[in-house]
């Protein structure tokens, strides 16, 4: 039995072995390509199972190409300046100011001046006579002393000052103003025979200047008026004090010192000549100071 029905079986299967073998290709080439299987999920065309291309993957798209450089901190470096800029600077000096209404005079620097060689003067004026140890008051009220001229510069701009207020400004025909200056202490004396000895005897050391009137006399012990000091008294007051006398028309009294007490307002023996009067005085101070770019 079993060869009976094993020869047909046979022999059909091998006359259609070409078609036998075409499904045996499509059936193992199927199971190949069915997705879901292996890793990657490759996809696979229909032709890949062909005889010339056997299993061949489909091209998968390439990855990019393009890279990213990585970032780097970015600095930056400051090019040092060619150019050199000098730096801004501002000399500062000291420079003399005198109060308002007073004039810096210029003078050779010495002990008297405490070796500045400046000095502040004005005229303070009065309308009525004043006795000469008064007219301290009149120079300390604007914060100066009594002082003097130390040059015939000085002496002339403060005589041309004094006679445009006595004479013009008051209407008169002289008068005088107060300066700084007393008799050494051995002359105050009423004794002719003290008066003719030295020092008494000599225009440049009968009387001497205080301190602070900051003024070299040497100068001023050569404008004497005629005749002066003549030390005259009166009962017991003495010529004590300098005054400066301003009489345009006696060229022996203008613009020339006097000696004069201390403490009369008049002449007691001409007590109606102007020229004995003290309208005002002359006072000084030393100049302040400010800076002052240069």
């Amino acid at each position: 039995m079993a060869n009976f029905f094993t020869q047909p079986i046979l022999y059909e299967i091998m006359s259609h072995q070409p078609l036998l073998l075409l499904l045996l290709g499509l059936s193992v080439c199927h199971a190949v390509i069915r997705p879901g299987y292996g890793s990657g999920h490759k996809h696979y065309s229909g032709d890949d199972c062909s005889d010339e291309h056997h299993h061949q993957p489909h091209p998968s798209k390439k990855a990019s190409t393009s890279t990213v450089a990585p970032t780097e901190p970015i600095t930056s470096t400051a090019v040092p300046s060619t150019s050199t800029i000098p730096p801004t600077t501002t000399s500062l000096i000291a420079s003399p100011v005198c109060p308002s209404g007073w004039t810096l005079y210029t003078r050779t620097p010495s002990s008297y001046n405490l070796n500045t060689g400046l000095w502040c003067m004005k005229l303070i004026t009065s309308a009525t006579s004043v006795t000469i140890n008064s007219t301290s008051a009149l120079c300390q009220a604007e914060g100066g002393v009594l002082t003097d001229f130390e040059t015939s510069e000085e002496k002339d701009a403060i005589v041309a000052e004094a006679q445009a207020y006595i004479v013009t400004t008051l209407g008169l025909s002289s008068g005088s103003i107060a300066l700084a200056g007393d008799r050494v202490p051995e002359c105050v004396s009423m004794n002719a025979s003290v008066i003719a000895a030295s020092p008494c005897n000599d225009q440049s050391t009968i009387f001497s200047l205080p301190a602070s009137a900051s003024t070299n006399p040497a100068y001023l012990w050569t404008t004497w008026a005629i005749g002066e000091p003549n030390s005259n008294h009166w009962t017991y007051d003495v010529e004590d004090c300098l005054q400066l006398h301003v009489q345009p028309s006696v060229a022996a009294q203008h613009g020339l010192i006097n000696d004069f007490y201390c403490y009369r307002t008049v002449a007691p023996n001409d007590p109606s000549n102007t020229l004995y009067m003290n309208y005002g005085a002359l006072c000084g101070q030393a100049p302040s100071y400010e800076a002052v770019g240069k």
